[in-house]
């Protein structure tokens, strides 16, 4: 991830939080990253059951038809699992970002600046 200083905030520049930033940013990168290859591999596998289904011998009771199923629903589940990791660390850094701005702002206000 990447982050920059706002000019206004280079009175409080620190490279331990421009770090702990671009860090959060990455990881959320990184999360997108495999959501976005847990999707193809949800629509590779609905493809194929939905292929198999139409095939004249399907037996939704077959071992293997039980199975592909089974395999679809779990990585469904992870699928809502890593949405909400997604969501969670883009609201812990969201928050970060408020909670340092606000104490900057107290600072600035006990030092007598109005920025």
């Amino acid at each position: 991830g990447k982050t920059f200083c706002y000019p206004e905030d280079m009175d409080f520049w620190s490279e331990k939080t421009g770090c702990f930033i671009a860090e959060c940013k990455a990881n959320i990168k990184k999360l997108k990253y495999i959501k976005s290859k847990l999707v193809e591999e949800i629509n590779t596998l609905t493809k194929t059951e939905n292929i198999l289904k139409s095939c004249k011998y399907y037996n939704p009771e077959h071992f293997e038809s039980k199975r592909l199923h089974k395999i679809i629903s779990q990585k469904s589940a992870e699928l809502e699992e890593l949405k909400n990791c997604i969501k969670d660390e883009e609201e812990y850094l969201h928050k970060y970002i408020q909670d340092k701005d606000n104490f900057y702002k107290k600072i600035r206000a006990k030092k007598g600046q109005t920025k």
